[in-house]
This record gives C-alpha cells, structure tokens and sequence, in this order.
C-alpha cells in the first residue's frame, strides 16, 4: 500500500494525488473501526459499516433587506452641555442622529436634556469668531462624523407680546461651538 493510500489519498492516472470524497473516507474509517472491535469481541456479529448522510450546501450571498425602524444612525456627534456661556464641564454626550436633519438633531438635544423639543426654539452654531449662524439641514448634512461640539443652553427672556402658549413657557436656545 502505498504513502498516499494510506493517508486517505489516491492518485489518479496521471500520478496526481486526488482528494477522496467524504463517503469514501467515512467507509474506510467505518471498516477499521469494526475490524478492531471484531478482535474485541470474536462472537459478535458482523454488520455492514454505517455511512452518515453528507450533504454539502452552498453558501449564497445574501445582504439583508433594508431596515425600515429608524434605530439605525447615519451620524455620531459628541455634546458636552453647559448653560449660559459658563466653562463647560463634564464628559461628552453621544448624539446618534437617524437623518441628518436639523429636527432631529433638535428632537435629540431635547432628549438628551430631557426637555420638550418644542422649547428649544432654535440651534445657532457660534464659530471661533463669533459669527452665529442658524443650523439649518445643508449644515447638519455637512458636519463631520463624530465632531465635538460644546452646546451652549440659554434660556430666552419670556415674553407676553402673544396670547400663545408656547410664548408663554420658558424657551431655550441652543448655541454649539466647534
């Protein structure tokens, strides 16, 4: 028996050695097997040996369906919050937007001050220069993938010009410096 024989591999015409397919390599594991317990046991009877069904499936690749829940997020900002131009202090907050809107960039501030997203009556960004600009959707779509920002919470003066409820509760702006 030759090198290759033994090792579970056969040549082909051409000198080749060629895989054996599982069921011949599960029956010669099966014959061996019950030749060592024929010399365990010399009365028992001879069976012939069990070969397990092999079934080989291929793999297809498949991308799952497009999510339609809004848990995914398009974007990370991290927020450390401060309230009327003080130092601020603290760790980062996590905003994950799920559209790259500026109302949800305000329904997430306000969940994360844990406040109504109707007091919050507008977002300003504030540049190293001071230049206030209001956050509209072109920049909440321009912003960089986890920009830090600092939100600056300033409540604005109550006024009773109208006869509105949201008048008459406390607003609050929301300033971010980056």
């Amino acid at each position: 028996m030759s090198n290759f024989m033994k090792a579970g591999i056969s040549k082909n015409q051409d000198s080749i050695p060629a895989i054996p397919s599982a069921y011949e390599v599960v029956a010669q594991l099966s014959k061996e097997a019950n030749a060592e317990s024929d010399l365990h046991n010399p009365g028992r009877e001879v069976r012939p040996p069990k070969i397990p069904r092999i079934s080989i499936n291929y793999l297809q690749v498949s991308f799952p369906p497009p999510q339609t829940h809004s848990s995914k997020s398009v974007a990370c900002f991290y927020l450390q919050f401060t309230q009327s131009a003080k130092q601020p202090q603290g760790e980062y907050h996590a905003i994950y937007l799920a559209n790259r809107t500026s109302f949800c960039l305000k329904a997430k501030l306000a969940e994360k001050l844990q406040i109504d997203s109707s007091v919050i009556s507008h977002i300003i960004w504030v540049n190293r220069k001071g230049l206030k600009v209001l956050v509209d959707d072109n920049m909440v779509q321009h912003l960089p993938e986890a920009q830090t920002m600092v939100a600056d919470i300033c409540e604005l003066p109550y006024t009773q010009e109208t006869d509105d409820l949201r008048a008459k509760c406390s607003r609050v702006e929301v300033n971010l410096v980056f």
